[in-house]
């Protein structure tokens, strides 16, 4: 399993240096509190959980979904303000695209 949030603070790198931690569903639901039926049904709803952005397969069966611990704990933080969020996302792939 990947870092938690509250020990990448803890960490001696910069939040531009981390790597995105991709956790799977279990864990996930440990970390923001949700089921994972709960989880499942803001993957399904359009606009909520967004693939390859808040959550992937693994697989070509899609058997195993791997969850974004930093997008999803933000999600999860500012589901009352979304434009919040999306200013997350925003700075989440200009980051990932200096990074390639």
């Amino acid at each position: 399993m990947g870092k938690h949030p509250q020990n990448l603070r803890n960490t001696k790198s910069s939040a531009a240096e981390l790597k995105p931690v991709w956790v799977k569903t279990a864990d996930a639901v440990k970390l923001v509190g949700l089921s994972s039926s709960c989880l499942k049904n803001y993957r399904l709803r359009q606009g909520y959980l967004i693939e390859g952005i808040h959550w992937v397969y693994t697989n070509s069966g899609r058997r195993m979904i791997l969850y974004n611990v930093e997008l999803l704990c933000d999600w999860v933080a500012n589901r009352a303000c979304p434009e919040i969020h999306l200013k997350k996302i925003e700075a989440y792939l200009k980051k990932q695209s200096r990074k390639r």
